[in-house]
């Protein structure tokens, strides 16, 4: 482009409205980063995030450090309710879906129902096709222990 092209020159119109949508995006960003900002500080103390003391619409799945913990080794050593509390935990709070996916296994693994089905909806999300393909198995493992959702959604998908 020449330097005599209209649309280079300052004083075309879409040079001008280019230029000031650029200005009002960089003012909106601004403020935009500097209300998350302030609200980090407000949230996160400056030992870190305690989700205990925050306010969530699923505040029953909200647990602290030692819950956490201690669910966790109740988990470990067989327990389905306390993996399935740490799956929620994580996909409801914390979102570290591959942490929510890793105690739905362990659930599921424990024999509960509610765990395999979200171990399924968690890998049924994925694109990879092994992902996919587990994804089936803990459906099918949900649908036999006769949990609901399962058997719906295995008759779905037939």
């Amino acid at each position: 482009m020449s330097a005599s092209d209209p649309k280079r020159t300052l004083a075309s119109p879409s040079f001008v409205a280019t230029t000031l949508l650029r200005k009002e995006w960089t003012v909106i960003r601004r403020l935009h980063y500097g209300f998350l900002l302030g609200l980090m500080i407000l949230v996160c103390p400056a030992q870190g995030l305690i989700a205990a003391e925050r306010t969530f619409a699923e505040q029953e799945f909200v647990l602290t450090p030692s819950q956490v913990q201690e669910l966790a080794g109740q988990a470990l050593d067989g327990s389905g309710n306390s993996a399935l509390r740490l799956s929620r935990f994580y996909s409801n709070v914390t979102v570290n879906l591959d942490e929510a996916l890793r105690w739905a296994v362990i659930g599921g693994e424990n024999g509960d129902a509610n765990c395999a089905f979200t171990a399924y909806a968690l890998l049924h999300a994925r694109v990879s096709p092994d992902d996919v393909r587990r994804a089936k198995f803990w459906l099918k493992r949900a649908a036999a222990q006769g949990y609901k959702p399962a058997v719906a959604a295995l008759k779905g998908s037939s």
